[in-house]
């Protein structure tokens, strides 16, 4: 752990800046292309990969918190609200973050997405 980094793991520190990070860059590369079907495909095999680095909750709802905000760029918002469920349960503390991510602005309006709060 890096005292500096709030005692995050040295590994997701590399892993989220590294990877996560353009993988996200890329992925919204092909959203404004307009190949959402690719972008997706980006967020969901990182999301396979990343999953094998630990089987904590809290990374587990990173991830998965990840993927539904690729869905809910895509417009996939039963897919997305379905995601996001599960990373609130693995990993609580990304809720309060998740009320202001403009990746989820799209599902601001859903019932389903509110019922989440």
């Amino acid at each position: 752990t890096l005292p500096w980094q709030e005692g995050k793991l040295l590994w997701r520190i590399i892993v989220g800046n590294g990877y996560m990070h353009t993988i996200e860059h890329l992925s919204k590369y092909y959203f404004d292309k307009e190949d959402s079907n690719y972008a997706v495909k980006l967020h969901e095999q990182s999301a396979t990969l990343y999953r094998e680095l630990s089987d904590s909750p809290e990374w587990l709802g990173t991830v998965t918190y990840n993927l539904a905000c690729g869905y809910a760029i895509a417009g996939q918002h039963r897919r997305a609200i379905n995601e996001l469920g599960k990373a609130f349960k693995l990993n609580p503390g990304l809720k309060e973050w998740s009320k202001i991510d403009s990746d989820l602005d799209s599902l601001r309006k859903h019932d389903e997405y509110k019922s989440l709060y």
